[in-house]
């Protein structure tokens, strides 16, 4: 009898009467979709942790631009981030709920005259750009972390 042994996740193949015969190893199979659907759940909470740190930065960052003169605009600053699923979004803003009726005016439009010393129009554009950059390392450093709470060794994250 001639045995031809293939890669997992395949059992050895057996001949029987001029025919081959392939099993999958169903257990085995089940054990590497487990990991990479644990896998891919860590890289989902990795990045939705990610973007919830990274809109507080905009935010944060932007707030120090915005002009100031009554503080309306200032107290309207918002950030969310949801995830569904696989679909994760994150928002982060001036009047959410268009009471003021002058964020996108002052964002766009540079004013004749700053109240307050060093804010300026663009503000939540200048604060995106800021972090453009880091966004790809924050990510990667919260996928390692969640690499490492599903049981992966370090040694195995220097593809990462």
């Amino acid at each position: 009898m001639a045995v031809k042994t293939l890669s997992f996740p395949l059992l050895p193949a057996s001949r029987a009467k001029g025919t081959w015969r392939i099993e999958v190893d169903r257990i085995s199979l089940g054990r590497v979709n487990n990991k990479i659907r644990r896998i891919r759940n860590a890289a989902l909470d990795a990045a939705h942790e990610s973007f919830k740190e990274v809109t507080g930065e905009i935010k944060k960052s932007s707030q120090s631009m915005v002009p100031y003169k009554t503080g309306a605009l200032h107290g309207s600053a918002f950030k969310r981030t949801t995830r569904r699923s696989h679909d994760i979004n994150a928002v982060v803003g001036y009047d959410e709920h268009s009471k003021l009726g002058y964020a996108w005016i002052r964002h766009e439009v540079p004013a004749k005259e700053y109240t307050t010393p060093g804010t300026t129009h663009q503000y939540l554009s200048l604060a995106f750009l800021a972090y453009e950059d880091v966004v790809a390392d924050i990510v990667r450093k919260a996928f390692r972390k969640e690499l490492k709470v599903i049981g992966f060794k370090p040694t195995v994250l220097g593809w990462i």
